[in-house]
């Protein structure tokens, strides 16, 4: 989703709690739209370089980006979401429910877009985002990451294929860009490596 909609939406939110903390209601806005931060932190840790984009422009940039193997997300998981909610239990303030509530309603507004396209739980585990991804650099230090790729593209061709109806189906394609890596080998439609259905 894009940084102005989750801004749209986090005030939205952020309204009825000015009339209770208005401090509550800032740091609710301010961690609905900043958990993209993450996106950042993971681009940084795999490229080991700064992108080109401006910061105002990065979002874009990154669902852009022509990178197709897992990537890990700092905030954007259930663990983060647990962490939370345990700590406004624990604490009972009103600002521990605002941050909760601010990193709740972003995972659940991007949860919702992805499923709404792609029929796609995109929020999963922290630690299966790292176990998938180290999978994915063990396999590029043996010299497999094309290997690994296709089953990762020919995975994803075949959710879409199973879950969305065609002309739905035809603009998700259109998204993909990971579908046009290797056009010199053609797509398996029986390959399911799972890699888009696994929660951990």
């Amino acid at each position: 989703m894009r940084v102005s909609q989750h801004t749209a939406i986090g005030m939205t939110a952020a309204l009825p709690l000015l009339f209770v903390s208005p401090t509550g209601a800032g740091l609710q806005l301010a961690v609905t739209v900043l958990i993209d931060i993450d996106h950042l932190l993971f681009y940084l840790w795999h490229e080991k370089k700064l992108p080109a984009a401006a910061p105002g422009g990065f979002i874009r940039q990154y669902g852009q980006w022509q990178y197709f193997g897992p990537r890990v997300h700092l905030f954007h998981n259930y663990e983060t979401l647990a962490g939370a909610t345990l700590l406004a239990c624990l604490t009972g303030h009103i600002l521990a429910f605002c941050l909760l509530a601010g990193i709740g309603l972003h995972l659940a507004c991007d949860q919702w877009a992805d499923y709404h396209a792609f029929k796609f739980l995109r929020i999963k585990s922290f630690w299966g985002d790292l176990l998938r991804y180290g999978q994915y650099r063990a396999a590029k230090k043996a010299g497999r990451e094309k290997e690994y790729m296709l089953h990762r593209r020919d995975t994803w061709h075949r959710h879409l294929s199973l879950n969305l109806l065609p002309e739905k189906k035809q603009a998700a394609l259109h998204r993909c860009g990971i579908l046009a890596l290797y056009p010199e080998i053609a797509i398996d439609p029986n390959r399911d490596a799972g890699a888009w259905k696994i929660f951990f």
